[in-house]
């Protein structure tokens, strides 16, 4: 669902047919919704890559990957993903590039992301990671996750710990 420009909610879930999940590995044992990661867009992966790695950030790839959509549109993105991202309250970097449309553009949408934001019991060391990581956001004292405030034509709804 497009949440505006350039931002989306991506909904997933297990397939039985794959093996093995890349990545999200606690999404087999989830029982209920939730907000298992985010995506920062980043349009210099190889860059990041080297801050990370100065940072003493361990991380795979870039890697790039595709979809082909019902449509037959192909989708191409690079990703580059921490070996460590706290359960999700870290981002994965995304980089749509210029050849491809962006999933918010041709998704249906209404909704507005009013405010993203992570909960850790130890915020100030939260907030380092992030430094490290170069990303901004909002970190709040609770149990650990993340949480969101979704905007709309029926008012707000609030996802998360």
């Amino acid at each position: 669902m497009g949440l505006g420009h350039r931002r989306y909610l991506e909904v997933i879930a297990p397939d039985p047919a794959q093996p093995s999940l890349s990545w999200f590995h606690s999404l087999p044992g989830l029982r209920e919704p939730r907000l298992v990661g985010w995506a920062a867009a980043c349009p210099d992966l190889p860059g990041r890559a080297v801050r990370l790695r100065r940072g003493g950030v361990a991380y795979n790839g870039p890697r790039a990957g595709s979809r082909t959509q019902p449509d037959g549109a192909t989708l191409r993105w690079a990703t580059l993903h921490l070996v460590d991202d706290r359960g999700g309250v870290l981002p994965f970097f995304i980089d749509w590039g210029e050849s491809t449309a962006h999933p918010a553009d041709t998704a249906p949408g209404g909704l507005r992301i009013a405010r993203l934001a992570a909960k850790a019991l130890d915020e100030e060391s939260l907030r380092s990671e992030l430094a490290v990581l170069g990303v901004e956001m909002a970190v709040e004292p609770g149990m650990t996750g993340l949480w969101a405030v979704l905007s709309g034509p029926g008012g707000s709804l609030a996802i998360g710990p």
